[in-house]
């Protein structure tokens, strides 16, 4: 179809949109990830559940999140409503295949998934703004970019995209 750019775009960088990324880029899709902020960039922190590792493992990131050294976590102590006493359960009782995960410093972890979806060909684009999606076509997806750098709305540029893949988190499109 004539005008499109790419076969993907997603918009959001953070752990959501990287690993969707890289995961359709391991199947042969061209994938441009558009991430309004340049990373490393602040972020609360993170406790993975172990549910995680296996997607970690698939996308490609484990090797890299496990080399970072982040502080295993094996479960986890909490105080709920009002009960005053706190109680605690480990992830050892609801698997036994991953018994752990991470605590993570979600600036870091950020960035090791933004680069392993590079590594895996996604055209990664930083300080990069999607001001508008346009959703009129039957055939693609029309994204207003406004680029690093740019401050003025008419310096934007224009993506299209067969697909969306909108993971742009609480602030939204």
């Amino acid at each position: 179809v004539a005008g499109i750019e790419t076969d993907i775009l997603v918009v959001g960088g953070g752990p959501a949109g990287s690993t969707t990324a890289a995961l359709l880029a391991q199947q042969g899709w061209k994938v441009v990830l558009c991430e309004a902020e340049t990373f490393p960039r602040e972020h609360v922190g993170e406790s993975l559940l172990p549910a995680s590792i296996p997607i970690l493992l698939k996308s490609g990131a484990f090797d890299a999140v496990e080399a970072e050294g982040f502080l295993p976590k094996y479960g986890a102590t909490m105080v709920w409503g009002s009960q005053a006493e706190p109680w605690s359960w480990y992830f050892r009782d609801a698997s036994q295949r991953y018994p752990s995960s991470f605590q993570v410093t979600r600036s870091r972890f950020d960035q090791i998934l933004l680069e392993n979806a590079r590594e895996h060909g996604v055209d990664v684009r930083e300080a990069h703004r999607v001001l508008r999606i346009n959703l009129d076509s039957d055939e693609y997806v029309e994204a207003r970019v406004l680029p690093a750098g740019k401050n003025n709305p008419e310096e934007t540029f224009t993506l299209n995209a067969r697909f969306l893949v909108d993971a742009s988190g609480q602030n939204g499109l």
